[in-house]
């Protein structure tokens, strides 16, 4: 049997694995890359914010990786790279829907929300189209000098002072890769977690979801659909469908992202303790005619023409590193898609681990760093779920769904501005995705989901929902340098960076 050795493996091939995998390379480190998969393949996980447009432009400047840096805007992203598809993400639109009637449009913008994350058309924030992207940085994983190997499945996983993991090709014992680190970068498969035998701590999550998606071709835009039912749309300050469209449904929402082909990724999250028997996309869309009607002659094209469903999406294991090991964000635990985090969070995480290998390796404090790490993961997948799950309890009362997303808002506009202000290795080591370790931060949250709470079991009215709006805009005054509850036009925001 052959052996190769390496300093660092990384279990599975998708964007992160592929990008961590060639900036350790370029840094010095020998890298095997292992997947048990080939690509192009299908995946969702598409939508990009502006927080993981500033890591990769990080990544590119720091690590002299010039191609990298057209990944970051839409428009650089047209004309350096055409051939990859993609779509323009200017913010987030959200309409809200009520079962058994068409959707109208209300004068005061009461069942519509938008808030944009970029300045203009141009310099917007992109959905990936995970099939390019994914095997495009594979590829530049492969010209970096990584050793890759595609359709490799791990078949044992023998820990210690060096890692030594079997791999097969085709049902048979190829070779053996013997590394002195390993990264999991696979994603809900959990790959070490398996084979450490680590536990789960997904019960300690709040949000309880599961989803059913695919990829669609001939779906109507939203905004074409509104014309055409004589509501031309009034004040958005985008093209709506410019964005990850949100819409959203009595305790579940359904997504829509537009590639520039005519392909759309559309899917329906639902939260499990609304729904908890088995049920079919279009059992959820038939009690929204404005939505059954959209939908009527579009048709499913990936994966293999059919619909994906899935059981519980939260995953979260109890340890999420150890002394030579650690799994990247969307490994060590997901919440849900609700406000677009899983790329920006992994790449965050990326470039923390990144980090703590350039700058710890081989040294005595190399287990602690991870050891923080694995701390700083834990803290970052509960404050998500806090921003997410007030969010589901609040998904039948618009204008309380909409004040309790400014919570999210306020903390990644936050977290943007600091990363702009303070842009240095040691300041993304004590940085937290969203805030998280902000804990007057946490501490609003915490409160604002408890007046939530209160106000739901007592039966909200208008004047205690307006209560509620107004505390939480005084809670998150510290925080909210965009305006925030304050827009020219309600419910319609423009560009909300001050940076």
């Amino acid at each position: 049997m052959n052996s190769l050795t390496a300093d660092i493996a990384i279990i599975g091939s998708g964007f992160a694995g592929s990008l961590t995998a060639t900036i350790l390379k370029k840094l010095g480190f020998t890298v095997a890359l292992l997947d048990k998969s080939t690509h192009p393949r299908f995946a969702i996980g598409e939508s990009s914010t502006p927080i993981g447009n500033l890591v990769l432009r990080d990544f590119s400047k720091t690590y002299d990786l010039p191609w990298l840096k057209p990944l970051t805007e839409y428009g650089l992203w047209r004309d350096y790279y055409p051939h990859l598809r993609v779509g323009r993400k200017r913010g987030f639109s959200y309409f809200k829907h009520i079962p058994q009637e068409r959707f109208v449009l209300r004068p005061d913008h009461g069942n519509e929300l938008l808030v944009a994350a970029s300045k203009d058309n141009e310099r917007s924030d992109t959905h990936w189209f995970r099939a390019d992207v994914d095997a495009f940085l594979y590829k530049e994983a492969q010209k970096a000098g990584v050793m890759c190997y595609e359709d490799t499945m791990i078949d044992k996983a023998r820990p210690g002072t060096t890692w030594r993991l079997s791999c097969k090709q085709a049902g048979k014992t190829l070779f053996d890769v013997k590394a002195s680190f390993v990264i999991d970068a696979t994603g809900r498969a959990g790959a070490l977690a398996h084979f450490l035998k680590i536990p789960s701590r997904v019960e300690s999550l709040r949000t309880n979801t599961r989803a059913l998606f695919a990829h669609i071709d001939g779906l109507p835009s939203w905004h074409n659909f509104l014309v055409q039912q004589g509501m031309p749309p009034q004040d958005h300050p985008y093209y709506c469908d410019d964005a990850a469209v949100h819409h959203l449904l009595d305790n579940a929402w359904l997504w829509m992202l537009r590639f520039s082909t005519s392909r759309t990724s559309a899917g329906v999250v639902l939260d499990a303790s609304s729904y908890s028997n088995p049920i079919e996309f279009e059992d959820i869309i038939s009690e929204y005619p404005s939505l059954l009607s959209l939908f009527e002659h579009a048709t499913f094209a990936a994966p293999t023409h059919q619909l994906v469903k899935t059981d519980r999406l939260q995953h979260w294991w109890a340890k999420t590193a150890g002394p030579n090991w650690a799994m990247l964000p969307h490994t060590a635990g997901f919440v849900d898609p609700l406000h677009s985090t899983g790329i920006a969070h992994t790449l965050c995480g990326a470039e923390r681990l990144i980090q703590i290998i350039q700058q710890h390796w081989g040294t005595h404090s190399m287990p602690h760093a991870l050891e923080q790490y694995d701390q700083r993961l834990h803290t970052e997948i509960d404050h998500i779920d806090r921003l997410v799950y007030g969010c589901y309890r609040s998904m039948s009362h618009f204008d309380l769904f909409t004040a309790y997303s400014m919570l999210y808002f306020a903390a990644a506009i936050t977290y943007e501005e600091d990363r702009l202000a303070h842009q240095s290795a040691e300041t993304t080591q004590t940085r937290s995705f969203l805030c998280a370790e902000d804990n007057r931060l946490k501490d609003i949250i915490g409160s604002t989901y408890h007046h939530l709470v209160d106000l739901l079991n007592a039966g909200p009215t208008p004047e205690a929902i307006s209560e509620f709006t107004v505390e939480t805009a005084q809670r998150i005054a510290p925080y909210n340098t965009a305006g925030l509850f304050s827009p020219r036009i309600p419910n319609m925001y423009e560009y909300t960076a001050t940076l």
